[in-house]
């Protein structure tokens, strides 16, 4: 129930579950479902690198807002590792052996928070940009031509080494802006009220 994302390792499929507080392992070979992991929060968007899985977790099973990303080895679904990031991490993007994720968190008046931050797969190093109170931050982030974008100010934006936005980069102009990600020489950008 509530499936947010699908990613695919080794014939497998991972699908991420709000209500349930797990992610389900899809054997791809007879569509069946073969496991469910429990996890402590709300599972958003996942990553597979070398053989381990990262997951978002945006929010708490109370609905407040998380502030981890997690890593599982895929060999047998032990989580091994706990990364803490900018409030309520969504999106995520791999580029070479850094992870990016995009992050945004809510007040009880729904004012938006944003952040990015970056996790050094390799040596666990993180970097954390917190852009405040700001809604002009999106959540989708991604590679386009060997660069990391995200979502900012009704168009998209490469990232300054420190995670903050290049401005002078954007690409787009419009009033809003949902999502955005890349398609070979193409930006798609999907524009909402």
């Amino acid at each position: 129930t509530s499936p947010r994302y699908i990613t695919f390792h080794n014939n497998r499929g991972y699908i991420s579950s709000w209500t349930q507080n797990s992610f389900l392992i899809l054997n791809l070979d007879n569509m069946e479902i073969i496991d469910t992991v429990a996890i402590d929060g709300m599972p958003e968007f996942m990553v597979t690198f070398e053989d381990h899985l990262y997951i978002s977790i945006p929010s708490n099973t109370d609905w407040s807002t998380n502030d981890k990303v997690v890593k599982m080895r895929l060999s047998d679904q032990e989580f091994v590792e706990t990364y803490t990031v900018e409030p309520g991490p969504t999106m995520m993007a791999l580029k070479d052996s850094i992870l990016y994720i995009a992050s945004s968190s809510y007040d009880v008046n729904w004012n938006q928070y944003s952040g990015t931050s970056s996790i050094n797969l390799l040596s666990g190093n993180i970097t954390r940009h917190n852009a405040g109170l700001s809604n002009i931050y999106g959540s989708d982030i991604f590679i386009f031509q060997g660069e990391v974008y995200q979502i900012y100010d009704g168009g998209v934006v490469t990232l300054n080494s420190d995670l903050t936005p290049n401005i002078s980069s954007k690409i787009g102009n419009l009033a809003s802006i949902y999502s955005a990600s890349s398609y070979q020489d193409y930006l798609i950008l999907g524009s909402s009220d």
